[in-house]
């Protein structure tokens, strides 16, 4: 009988003992990760991603493309009508426009909430409305609404789901 109660006692001190190791093995790992991990959210590009090719139509009828954002700093921005996050951001931008060129693509949605959105937009953005699965949101990587990206020299530098995730384009 003090055989079995002494390999007890053993096994449930060599079981705690695993325990705590585990334990600790995990909230090293943990560290590790937050350390060295880069912060991702899912469907925005990674910085350093060059802009793939596209072409589409402005609401003035002019033509945008790849080789208009291979020089400089461009602010650009998707949103679709509808979208209660998108419509605080535009209300933010509206309020205090970016000093960047802007550019905003608005979802092809229903008419009437996309016009009424590419209407305001236009105001301080250059705008085009285009489908959301089409070749503009694969050349950006863009998986979601609102995505506002820094593009500089055809490079996405920043990419953020609010103006206040963009360094220096949140405060002017």
């Amino acid at each position: 009988m003090i055989v079995l109660t002494v390999a007890l006692v053993l096994l449930a001190v060599v079981t705690a003992g695993h325990l705590l190791l585990t334990f600790a093995l995990i909230r090293r790992v943990r560290d590790l990760q937050n350390r060295t991990g880069v912060p991702h959210d899912d469907g925005l590009p990674a910085p350093g991603t060059p802009v793939g090719p596209f072409s589409l139509e402005r609401l003035d009828g002019s033509t945008l493309d790849t080789g208009d954002l291979a020089t400089g700093d461009v602010l650009v921005g998707f949103f679709a009508a509808g979208c209660s996050p998108c419509t605080a951001v535009v209300t933010d931008l509206l309020d205090d426009p970016p000093a960047e060129r802007f550019v905003a693509l608005v979802d092809s949605g229903e008419t009437e909430p996309t016009t009424d959105l590419a209407t305001r937009l236009s105001a301080i953005a250059e705008v085009a409305v285009v489908p959301w699965e089409s070749t503009v949101s694969a050349a950006f990587g863009q998986e979601g609404f609102p995505t506002l990206l820094r593009v500089r020299d055809g490079v996405i530098v920043e990419a953020a789901r609010a103006r206040a995730g963009l360094g220096r384009l949140a405060v002017r």
